[in-house]
Parts: structure tokens; sequence; C-alpha cells
């Protein structure tokens, strides 16, 4: 039986990936780094910290707080005054709260632009807690940080379902034992086959969820 849900943000409840994947790869571009075509697969579960670090590796110059800094810059505006939530998303918690349903949130991004974006879009009190991996010093790229947050919200992995897009992180969602909901976006470039082979569900709206 499900006694939490927790939801990952980017790409999952509000519709940024497009604003995120710019962002983070204007700061290679500007630096004259190649990289790869899958690169924002590989550093979209890392959080901005473990991101920078990888910059690092590719050659962007700079500290990691610095890189962090320029990430963080290009993300405040967009975050608290452009993105909003993707259809339904609000119903959707709405409809949980009402139930009176715990409800977590769990994201790779800083909460310099996690808390301003859910409180331009109503909800950040809605959630019991709001982490961004830093508050893990853990990335998604492992099932670490699914069984650490299990632990704080007091339940079995098995008690959580949990709301992504990336999947990294639903992979190591799945193996931590987590009850995984795999969410569509337009603008992810892994073909949808593949991302629900990885979850237990997988919805291309959360109007689905809604019925």
């Amino acid at each position: 039986m499900t006694k939490a849900y927790m939801f990952d943000m980017d790409g999952t409840i509000i519709d940024s990936m497009g604003y995120f994947a710019e962002g983070m790869l204007s700061i290679l571009d500007e630096e004259g780094i190649d990289y790869p075509e899958d690169i924002m697969n590989v550093i979209t579960p890392l959080g901005l910290e473990k991101t920078a670090e990888y910059y690092i590796a590719m050659g962007v110059r700079g500290t990691k707080e610095e890189i962090i800094a320029r990430m963080a810059e290009k993300f405040i505006r967009l975050y608290s005054e452009v993105i909003t939530l993707k259809p339904y998303v609000k119903e959707y918690l709405s409809k949980l709260r009402e139930a009176g349903k715990p409800l977590y949130l769990l994201t790779a991004s800083p909460h310099i632009t996690v808390d301003a974006c859910l409180k331009a879009n109503g909800i950040f009190d809605w959630f019991n807690e709001v982490w961004s991996t830093d508050d893990f010093s853990l990335s998604k790229s492992s099932p670490e940080i699914f069984l650490r947050a299990a632990e704080r919200i007091g339940c079995a992995p098995e008690e959580i379902k949990y709301f992504e897009d990336n999947i990294i992180a639903l992979a190591n969602a799945d193996k931590a034992g987590l009850d995984t909901v795999g969410v569509y976006d337009e603008h992810y470039n892994i073909p949808e086959k593949e991302v629900a082979a990885c979850c237990n569900t997988y919805i291309h709206s959360f109007k689905e969820v809604m019925l």
C-alpha cells in the first residue's frame, strides 16, 4: 500500500527541460567544449554540485563554486518567473492532499531554483519536505539516495510511489524498491519504450492518474 508520494521536479511536474538543457549546455558552448549528444541524460540526475565536478573534468574553467554560481544565475529568473507546472499536476497534488496523503519532492536542482519555482506556482507548502539531492550529498545515479529518502520519510521503499522522467533516476529508484511511475516529457530524447521498461507504470499526462 502506498503511504507516501514523492516527485521529481524538472520534466516531471514542471515543464522546464527545454530551459534546463539550454542553460546547462550554454556553459559548455561558452567554453568551446564539445560534448556527446546524450550528455543531458548523464547530467540531469547529478544535481548542480556533481555536474560542476563533471564539467571541471571536461575542461570548464573555474572552481566548483564558481561554476555552480554560473548555473544558478542562468536559472533563477526562469524558475521564478517563466516555468510553469505541467497540465493536471496541480489538480493531482490537490487530490492527494485532500485524501491526506503525505507529499515529498526530490530533485537534482538546487533550492535556489526549486523553492522559487514551487512558490511561484503556489505549491511549495503542499509538500511535507522539499529535498534537493544536495541535501543528501548524493545523486540519483545511485539507489542510495532513494533509500535515504525512505528513511527520512519513515516508511519502507516499496510504500513510496515515485514520479520521475529520467531513465537513470527511475532505474535506481526501482533498484531501491520504490513503486516507480515514469512520466513522459517531450524534451527527453530516450525512446518511451526504454523508459517504460524500467518503471512499474508509465504515463503521458497526470490526467491519467486523476481517473
